[in-house]
């Protein structure tokens, strides 16, 4: 696993939609593992753990379908912490400064190594999915599963925003 994979499923009714157009599919780099339950593995490269967290995951997924009408990449996530609120932002071009917010959330539950981050679609979110959901549309749970290391690294990084949800 290295020191951490991002377990998303994107959204499960994007991906229906998409295996069921003729022409629909969802290529997947090398990078990606694929835990199940539609959710596609990002594995963890860097962490930058102050003096605000940034996670950054390498590979990507690309939906297509519509005779090229439908073209969603979704390369490289990397989720910042802003206050009690994570941000994923994607890249969308070449160099530093090509990257767009497609979601944002909070951390639902931590605790093990395991962080689950609940998201809806934001920034740009919406024109990445063709208009078809809205700012505040809910996506699929973020999960995040961190080697022991990384766990230690960021222990007070990730704080539910309802504390009672925390396990242990």
């Amino acid at each position: 696993m290295g020191p951490g994979l991002l377990e998303w499923g994107v959204k499960e009714s994007f991906r229906r939609y998409v295996a069921a157009l003729p022409d629909g599919c969802c290529d997947v780099s090398s990078e990606i593992a694929l835990p199940g339950g539609g959710r596609y593995g990002f594995p963890l490269i860097e962490v930058e753990a102050a003096p605000a967290a940034v996670l950054r995951f390498i590979g990507g997924v690309l939906f297509r379908g519509h005779g090229g009408l439908l073209h969603v990449p979704l390369v490289e996530p990397w989720l910042h912490r802003h206050g009690d609120r994570w941000v994923m932002t994607v890249a969308v071009g070449t160099g530093p400064d090509k990257r767009a917010e497609i979601a944002a959330g909070a951390v639902s539950a931590a605790g093990d190594g395991e962080v689950l981050l609940d998201l809806r679609v934001s920034g740009v979110g919406s024109s990445v999915f063709g208009g078809n959901y809205p700012v505040g549309t809910e996506l699929d749970r973020a999960r995040l599963r961190l080697a022991p290391t990384t766990a230690e690294e960021l222990a007070d990084t990730f704080i539910p925003a309802d504390a009672t949800s925390t396990t242990s």
